[in-house]
Parts: structure tokens; C-alpha cells; sequence
């Protein structure tokens, strides 16, 4: 065991010191818990802090061992407890570990591993097998060294060689795009973890008797940093879950905070918005000890806010105990947040004065559009935050909206191996000849009296239910889904929905006669995004050739082609929007949420099967031959749809076959050889068996990406 030679978390300079000396502080206090099926009552794994340092040492040993020091090493895990091992295994042989979303097809890791020149990853035994009949869709990953971290403790470990780390050592990389732009990886020292470790522990008020509850991803910050980080530098215990777990019943996450007494957990709007609307009437809940439930991640709403205090005020939950806050993985992840003591607090704008640029409030009766923002709270003292005129680069006073900048010792070492674009993003300076630094965030705000309230963004990121979602991925998928679609003529935009944001796809398409074949269109294209994004497309439109608005060197004008959407300028030959009722939103569009197929219900497992699919897409019918992502279907309702199976109907079906099965019909014959297998063998799996399968589930479903209480949740 390394020494800590420290004597609190403040004096630590690496978080190899950090977990060394909470070691030797509380060597059998609990660390961490993993709820393997995310039931409070279920199979668990849970790890004392000497225990979390035996894997940790075992792993760093084998990494040392093949000369992994210095090297940049994915980590490909399903969550749970295997991948904090990893992470700080990694750190502890003196390697960057570079967490990656475990994406069913490997294509997605081949440009990272480029990018990085990684030579090594680690991930379980499990995924390894299934991983390496899919080495075929990257080159690149046939050129790494793989590692199952779970076989290690079965090999001869020499001794770990205690590394030099410094506070400016890379501790790890954090990436932030998707597969056809240019992966760009946030570059993170020790130092700027245990920076931003600190500020969270102030705004959130964290201790050794907190207990912080998490079900968010490891691989992205908000789940790593603000779950499990925070844990180790406060020396907390913290309860995880899978994010999927989650998704299949939201309240498992009250569940788990009232049974363990959680203090600190949260996530983004969306998961607040999810329990409200999900929870059982007669469920027995105490979230009295809920002191801090930061939201972030995406735009928080009042509504959603005031509806979660509301609802849950009855089991112990105070309104005070929400936590708007504000982080992006450019500045590790925290930058701001409400303090605890009060309840979060609001602006309601006028909405003409908005699209000036002016925070102007409306009065109480005023007939004119407004818009309410949600305070993020304000920065610590260590740092400062900027609103800042994003092409004059001159400061905006108060109640003006500008881009937000940031300096101070959170923010990243730049981008890995893109010194340009670092300089430009996390170098600049402002126009008054200024010696510091600022990080330019992209993301578009104002201050009113010390606190920052979030406007939108400069990018064109789209945040659906705490994921940045890139247009041009999105695009990308959407023209390879059919031949009619015209290469680079999609455009990918969010619309304003009741509770959150949703997903437009406009597509120029080269024949429109035929209404039937333009609906296989838009079929294809809903199909291809939720199998590649793992989200619901909620609006199709289909353009004639040539009409889709582009800047002179033909890039895609997203932003004109939402106001020209909205605005009913563009040249539409065909609309579709997803409704529960039937009922067109415009003038024109028609619906494919009602289920159009005219074939009766065959069989008994049929009609089960199609009285699953109303409950979870919200539908009044469907018919044997209707397509579960042509009626909106997508990886949350994908997990929702597997649980009441398993429910229901006693079948426990991984949510990747779901891809294949994927109609009424195709999906009762599934289950009606399951459940032919499954009398055959007498019966249900032992727990190993079933845990294994499990961690498949977790591993195979196409997940969500998300960064920080500034960014999202995985699936």
C-alpha cells in the first residue's frame, strides 16, 4: 500500500493520495454499493475502502506489468463497481484512463482509440467475449491489448510501483463527441478533480457521514466525478444503480435514497420529471434525509421543479433541498449551484426582450409571451464566471445575455491532441487586453445580482433528457436510413414540448409523388436514429430538393431551419409527428403514433404483447405488423417495454433483441419460444446466471451519453 502523507483531502496533491489516505483513515467503512438489479431488497456488491484498494492495487500491478505507464487506456464497462476499480486502478499504475460508453457496435470506439493512440483496454470478462466477434467494425480495436480486469485477481501480481504524480498529471480524458465528428477529449489532471471536488463539497455541503445515491453513468462526468469522486474525496458511502434500472422503474431511485437515507443524489430535469409523472400512489417513501438534489445537465424548468416538491412534499422531500447547478466537462464538471439553505429562485423574462438579448422581467400582469428562467445558483470564490459579449469580447452587465466564461483551477488542460482548438476554447482572452485565461463555454446566459441564469446555447448541441445530443450525428444517421434522402441536405433540431425538449429531423428527400413510399421514408428514419441514439424522433419532415437552408459554403443552417419550420416557410412535401391522440399539431402532418396496421390480433400473446405496447407508447392501439420505432419507440421506452414484459409475462428478454423483434408479431413469437425454452428447463437461472445476464443487458443496450451537473444520464 502506498502512503498517504496527507492529513485531510485538502492536502492531497493526486487521487491515488486521496484514496490512500481515506484508506488508512476508515480502512472497513463502506464506500461504495452496487444494486445489481437496482431493487433495494436485490442482489447487491459493496466494497470497504480497504477493499476498493485490494482491486485497485491488483489492477495497477497487471497494468504496470505490460507496460501500460503513461499509456492512455479505455475503460468499456457496463456500471457498477468494476469500473471504479478500473478508473482508479488505472490512475494508480500512472496511466490516463479513458472512460468510453460501452456502445453495442465497437465502430463508435475505433475513432477514440485513434484519437488517443490507446494500446490497452480494460473491461469485464463478460463484454470481452462478446467484443471480440465485433473487433471486425474497427481495425482499430484489433490493435489494443484487451483485458478482462475480473480475471486479474487470478494471476501472479508483483508488487505496484507507487508512480510520480503531480497535481498537473494527466489523471484522465474525458470525451465529449459522438461518431462522425472528431472526438474531442477533454484533458483532466489531478488537480483539476480535486479542485472541482472541493467546490462541490461546499456548495453541496458534503462529509464522511453523507451518503451520496447515483444510478447515472460512470463513463461521463456527472455520474463519475459527482457520484463516486465525491464520495472518495469527502470520504462518504454511496449506493449506485444502472441507469437502466432506473429508466425501467424511475421511483427504484427514491426507493434506494429512502432505504439507505441518502443525503446527496441527482440528476438531470428529466429524471425529476420522470419520477413526478411515474410514481405509484401507494408507495411508502421517507426522503426526509434528502438534503441536496442538485438538478443539471440540461434546461432546468421551474415546472418540473415545483411539481417534484409538490408530489413528494408528503413523504419528507423539501422544496428547499433542490439544487439547480451548472458544469460542462471543459471545466471538470462543477460551476455553479443553489445553496441548500433556500429554494431555487426564478426570472420570468419577456420573451421579445429575450431575442434581443435583454433580461427584462415581466410584471405580474403583463399580457406579453415571457419565458421563466431557473437560477444556477452562483460560482465559489475561487473561481469566476463571466458573461461575456461572444463577438465583441467586451463584458455584458448585468441582465444582458452573453457567453458564459470561465477561469480558475477546474478548467481542463485543453483538448488532447488539438492544440488549435484548445487555444481557441479554453485560451481566450477578453478584448480589454486581459492576461487570464478563459475557457469559452458555448453556452449562452446572463447574471442578475451574482447569480447565473442559462439562456441557450451558442452550439448547436441538442440536450434531450440530460443527453448532448451533436445534429450532425443525428444527420447522419437519418440520410443512410434510405436512398430517397440526399446526402447532407438533414438538419437536426430541438422543439419546444410540454415537459422537455424534442427531436426534428428535416431531410430533403429526391422523389415525393407517392405519399405510402414517403411514409417508409420517415419510418426508416425514426428506426435508424432510436437504433444509432437510442431517442425518439418526434417530428419528420421531408423537403423538396435544394429548399433546405445552407450558408454559402453549404453548411447546414440549423437554427434557420427551426425558425423556418416554426415559422411554416419551409418547402414541405411531408410531415410527421408523433401524437398519442392522433391529432395533427399543423396544418398537413400527419401521425404515425396511432398504429395505422389494419391486421388483427392473432394469438392471446399478441394481444398481451400490443396492450404492453399502448401502456409504454402512450397509445390507444396497435396491430400485429406495426413497427415499435415507427410509432416512437426508442431506448427508454425500449427498457420501460423489457420490465413489464418481465412483469407481466415472467420473461426476461436483453433489450437489444428488441432491435430484431420489433413488431406485435415478431415480438409474441419471441416470447412464446422463451417461454418454451424456459418450461423445458424447468424453471429460472441461478442468481451468477442471472447476474450475467444482467451486466449483457447493461452492456449491449444502446445507451445515452451526458456530461456533468452540466450535462446527462446514460441508459
Amino acid at each position: 500500500m502506498f502512503s498517504a502523507e496527507a492529513t485531510s483531502p485538502q492536502s492531497c496533491t493526486n487521487l491515488i493520495q486521496l484514496l490512500q489516505f481515506q484508506v488508512e483513515r476508515q480502512p472497513d467503512a463502506l464506500a461504495y454499493r452496487f444494486l445489481l438489479d437496482g431493487d433495494v431488497d436485490g442482489l447487491l456488491m459493496q466494497w470497504t475502502y480497504h477493499e476498493l484498494n485490494s482491486q485497485v492495487q491488483t489492477i495497477a500491478s497487471r497494468l504496470q506489468a505490460v507496460g501500460a505507464e503513461k499509456e492512455c487506456i479505455l475503460l468499456l464497462y457496463p456500471s457498477g463497481l468494476e469500473f471504479i476499480a478500473a478508473f482508479m486502478g488505472c490512475l494508480c499504475a500512472g496511466a490516463i484512463a479513458v472512460p468510453v460508453y460501452p456502445h453495442r457496435a465497437l465502430s463508435r470506439l475505433g475513432a477514440i482509440v485513434q484519437d488517443s493512440h490507446a494500446r490497452f483496454v480494460l473491461t469485464t470478462s463478460p463484454f470481452l467475449k462478446f467484443a471480440q466477434g465485433l473487433k471486425h467494425q474497427a481495425p482499430e480495436l484489433s490493435e489494443v491489448l484487451w483485458i478482462a480486469t475480473d480475471d486479474c485477481a487470478t494471476e501472479p501480481i508483483s508488487d505496484c510501483r507507487q508512480p510520480d504524480i503531480k497535481g498537473e498529471t494527466l489523471a484522465f480524458l474525458q470525451y465529449t463527441s459522438g461518431s462522425t465528428g472528431q472526438p474531442k477529449g477533454v484533458m483532466v489532471s489531478h488537480a483539476n478533480v480535486l479542485h472541482n471536488q472541493l467546490l462541490m463539497e461546499r456548495a453541496f455541503g458534503a462529509n464522511r457521514s453523507s451518503h451520496i445515491i447515483g444510478w447515472l453513468p460512470l463513463y461521463h462526468d456527472m455520474g463519475l466525478i459527482g457520484n463516486v469522486l465525491q464520495t472518495l474525496y469527502v470520504g462518504a458511502s454511496c449506493t449506485l444503480m444502472s441507469p437502466i434500472a432506473f429508466q425501467q422503474r424511475p421511483t427504484r431511485w427514491l426507493e434506494a435514497i429512502s432505504r439507505f437515507h441518502g443525503t446527496i443524489s441527482g440528476g438531470p430535469n428529466f429524471a425529476f420529471d420522470l419520477c413526478t409523472k411515474t410514481k405509484s400512489p401507494d408507495q411508502h417513501l421517507d426522503l426526509g434525509s434528502w438534503k441536496v438534489a442538485f438538478n443539471g445537465s440540461e434546461p432546468i424548468r421551474k415546472e418540473t421543479l415545483e411539481q417534484f416538491a409538490t408530489v413528494f412534499a408528503p413523504f419528507g422531500f423539501r422544496a428547499e433541498s433542490l439544487c439547480p447547478c451548472y458544469g460542462l466537462a471543459e471545466a471538470t464538471l462543477f460551476v455553479s449551484g443553489v445553496e441548500g439553505s433556500s429554494p431555487p429562485t426564478y426570472r420570468t423574462i419577456l420573451a421579445e426582450a429575450l431575442e434581443r438579448g435583454q433580461a427584462i422581467e415581466a410584471s405580474e400582469n403583463q399580457p406579453a409571451a415571457t419565458r421563466t428562467h431557473v437560477s444556477c445558483g452562483r460560482s465559489q470564490p475561487e473561481q469566476k464566471v463571466l458573461i461575456v459579449n461572444p463577438e465583441t469580447l467586451l463584458l455584458c452587465p448585468d441582465r444582458i445575455v452573453g457567453e458564459i466564461w470561465i477561469c480558475g483551477q477546474s478548467v481542463g488542460q485543453g483538448y488532447w491532441g488539438q492544440p488549435e482548438e484548445s487555444a481557441r476554447v479554453f485560451r481566450s482572452r477578453l478584448a480589454s487586453a486581459s492576461e487570464t485565461a478563459f475557457l469559452r463555454t458555448g453556452d449562452l446566459g446572463y447574471m442578475d445580482n451574482g447569480e447565473l441564469f442559462l439562456t441557450g446555447r451558442l452550439k448547436d448541441v441538442i440536450i434531450i433528457r440530460g443527453r448532448n445530443l451533436y445534429p450532425q450525428d443525428i444527420e447522419f444517421a437519418a440520410q443512410q436510413a434510405h436512398p430517397t434522402i440526399r446526402p447532407g441536405c438533414c438538419a437536426a433540431f430541438s422543439l419546444q414540448g410540454e415537459s422537455e425538449e424534442k427531436l426534428a429531423v428535416a431531410a430533403e428527400v429526391t422523389t415525393y409523388e407517392d405519399k405510402e413510399s414517403l411514409k417508409v421514408v420517415v419510418n426508416a428514419i425514426r428506426r435508424a436514429v432510436a437504433e444509432e441514439h437510442g431517442i425518439q424522433t418526434h417530428t419528420v419532415v421531408l423537403l423538396r430538393q435544394k429548399s433546405i437552408p445552407k450558408t454559402s459554403s453549404g453548411k447546414i443552417r440549423r437554427d434557420t431551419c427551426r425558425r423556418s419550420f416554426l415559422e411554416g416557410n419551409l418547402e414541405i412535401v411531408f410531415l410527421s409527428e408523433l401524437t398519442a391522440s392522433g391529432d395533427s399539431m399543423l396544418p398537413g402532418s400527419i401521425t404515425t403514433a396511432s398504429g395505422e396496421s389494419d391486421a388483427l390480433l392473432r394469438s392471446s400473446m399478441e394481444e398481451q404483447v400490443a396492450r404492453i405496447w399502448t401502456e409504454v407508447l402512450g397509445l390507444e392501439r396497435v396491430g400485429t405488423q406495426d413497427d415499435f420505432f415507427a410509432l416512437g419507440g426508442d431506448s427508454l421506452r425500449l427498457t420501460q417495454m423489457a420490465a413489464r414484459i418481465q412483469e407481466k409475462l415472467g420473461i426476461e428478454i436483453p433489450p437489444r433483441l428488441l432491435f430484431t423483434a420489433s413488431t406485435v408479431a415478431k415480438l409474441a413469437e419471441l416470447i412464446e419460444k422463451l417461454v418454451e425454452e424456459k418450461r423445458a428447463k424447468g424453471g429460472g437461472a441461478d442468481p451468477v446466471q442471472r447476474i450475467t445476464r444482467l451486466e449483457r443487458m447493461l452492456v449491449l443496450l444502446p445507451e445515452e451519453e451526458s456530461n456533468g451537473p452540466a450535462k446527462a444520464a446514460e441508459k
